[in-house]
């Protein structure tokens, strides 16, 4: 497999091609919302959160041959604090979302400009804003791909939201 080869040769390397695969990886971690664990995921049920792309194409690769591919966390977008999550790895592991839920639910992240629950909550670290819960943007430090998320788009992001902060003793909606 060339990618793997071309991975294995150029990764951390200062050149061009190192420094693009850099950037195509964070790119790709944007898009999805997922963490360097994404390869081990179903490809099939979560290839619709990321464009076609390198490391797409990647992992589709990695599903089909059955190969075992983790990317260290320390090329992971860092996360905000301790036992922090990213909103979509969260989401996926309450289970109860459909692809087009997961979809809809991606968009509305990224038009928030928003990547973990720390995002998502007050300064305490506990309450979520309530500002995540309007159709409003917000503003964000990171650069997130442009989207004009539907109204029915909100409102599985603000369903999603509550059942995060059910499911789990960690958040509560103010």
């Amino acid at each position: 497999m060339q990618q793997a080869i071309l991975l294995k040769k150029n990764w951390g390397d200062q050149g061009a091609t190192g420094q693009f695969l850099k950037q195509a990886y964070e790119v790709f971690q944007v898009e999805t919302g997922l963490l360097g664990i994404i390869f081990s995921l179903d490809y099939a049920e979560l290839e619709s959160l990321v464009t076609h792309g390198w490391f797409k194409h990647l992992w589709q690769l990695c599903q089909i041959y059955k190969l075992d591919f983790t990317v260290h966390k320390d090329f992971d977008i860092p996360l905000l604090r301790e036992d922090d999550w990213t909103i979509m790895d969260e989401v996926i592991r309450t289970t109860i979302y459909l692809q087009t839920h997961l979809m809809q639910i991606n968009r509305v992240r990224k038009f928030k400009g928003r990547h973990s629950m720390a995002d998502l909550v007050l300064c305490e670290g506990i309450t979520i804003n309530s500002n995540m819960l309007t159709r409003a943007s917000s503003c964000s430090n990171q650069k997130f791909p442009r989207e004009r998320p539907p109204n029915d788009d909100f409102n599985i992001w603000n369903e999603c939201l509550r059942a995060i902060s059910l499911n789990t003793s960690n958040y509560v909606i103010c």
